[in-house]
């Protein structure tokens, strides 16, 4: 394994590692879910707005002028990944959130097809469909139960962020810095309405700051910069870690244990993702992306 390729690995793992206790920090915030979504949203903003005047200077700060119209089209698309996150983790049980979302990068692949007329092959199709199948399990599961509420959030959330995949392998000329950190402000000032963002306990800041100012952009900025080292198809597999880590912090630290359920259908969706993921890995050499 040559050095490059080595610090890919390493930036990859440890983007996923740290944004692995997102669900966590949701869970102890110990607010209502609107206050959440507000103070993540704002606090994502302007950290991310700080490392862009860092990283290019303020007279760059706007160069997405150009091509503002998708810029904002793929950040509106994003506030309704980033509340269904927050929403679904606050109404089902953070395995099933974090399994179900994992299957975004199948949703992608079905709008690539619908809107791009790219072709999906055989196996993804038959990704989709035992995918599925661990997709019913779950929500058996949860049938009469509260958690049914969260599932559907979080298919509707794993939907999403497949479209704006879609979306943005379309306009690959489109920053991505720049669309998650307007897409925070967004975020913010879309449920300012709803929340209650000065009546709150100091531990809820500073969950929140943590969650928003520190983990979210460096797990993004990590995994960014992991595709200069790797391909885009080995980045997507260090992020279903994600998946297990997840609800494994949440588990030691409150004691969430998930469901049996979720156990099969987690199996299941999450050893078919790998698979898949892995074919296509060895079948692709793809052109590293590079951090915008």
């Amino acid at each position: 394994m040559d050095n490059l390729k080595a610090k890919g690995i390493i930036l990859a793992a440890t983007g996923v590692f740290i944004i692995s206790f997102d669900a966590l920090l949701v869970r102890i915030a110990y607010t209502n879910v609107w206050n959440i979504i507000f103070w993540r949203g704002i606090f994502m903003g302007i950290s991310l707005t700080a490392f862009l005047i860092f990283r290019d200077g303020f007279n760059r700060l706007l160069d997405f002028r150009s091509n503002w119209f998708k810029t904002l089209l793929s950040s509106a698309i994003f506030v309704v990944s980033g509340a269904g996150f927050v929403l679904s983790v606050e109404n089902t049980t953070v395995a099933n959130t974090v399994v179900i979302l994992s299957m975004a990068p199948l949703f992608a692949a079905l709008f690539t097809r619908i809107f791009l007329g790219e072709p999906v092959k055989s196996k993804t199709w038959i990704a989709m469909i035992i995918s599925l199948i661990g997709v019913i399990i779950i929500f058996q599961d949860s049938l009469g139960s509260l958690n049914l509420k969260g599932d559907i959030i979080a298919v509707i959330t794993a939907a999403s962020m497949g479209l704006n995949l879609t979306f943005l392998r379309k306009n690959p000329e489109l920053k991505r810095t720049p669309i998650v950190c307007i897409s925070g402000f967004m975020l913010g000032f879309a449920f300012l309405p709803l929340a209650a963002p000065f009546d709150m306990g100091v531990n809820s800041y500073v969950v929140l700051g943590i969650m928003g100012l520190f983990q979210m952009p460096m797990a993004m900025i990590f995994m960014a910069s992991a595709t200069r080292y790797i391909t885009s198809p080995e980045a997507s597999m260090f992020q279903l870690i994600e998946s297990v880590l997840g609800p494994v912090w949440v588990w030691l630290a409150i004691g969430e244990k998930p469901p049996e359920a979720t156990f099969i259908g987690g199996a299941i969706i999450l050893l078919t993702l790998f698979v898949h993921s892995y074919t296509e890995l060895k079948r692709r050499k793809s052109k590293p992306d590079i951090l915008q």
